[in-house]
């Protein structure tokens, strides 16, 4: 019989151990947001470039739309609710004579791949 009451004792003991240590977890916290602001407030930061930072986007890249060469000034005539996928290919390329870096590949609504 003192086997189970020690078995019982090491029980309570672990058990209790365990309520303690979950009450201090390093958990998330929940931080309450300001009356005024939202959560896109939060993540949407003003993006600032300096004359130092270049554009992400080569300047020697080829857009196609609907497997169709555009200019970039074309491309920025494309409404954005217009686009299903866009696929970024960074390779070298010869197309007609001419070499391209990257690649950027625009789908837009009712289009078929074949």
């Amino acid at each position: 019989m003192t086997n189970k009451s020690a078995f019982n004792t090491i029980k309570i003991i672990l058990s209790f151990l365990l309520i303690i240590f979950s009450s201090y977890s390093k958990g998330q916290e929940i931080k309450k947001i300001p009356k005024g602001h939202t959560i896109k407030d939060k993540f949407l930061k003003p993006l600032t470039i300096n004359k130092y930072q270049e554009s992400s986007v080569s300047k020697n890249a080829l857009y196609l739309v609907n497997k169709s060469i555009v200019s970039t000034d074309r491309l920025k005539l494309i409404p954005k609710d217009s686009i299903v996928s866009v696929k970024i290919i960074k390779r070298d390329t010869v197309i007609k004579g001419f070499e391209y870096d990257t690649q950027i590949i625009v789908n837009l609504i009712g289009y078929k791949k074949k």
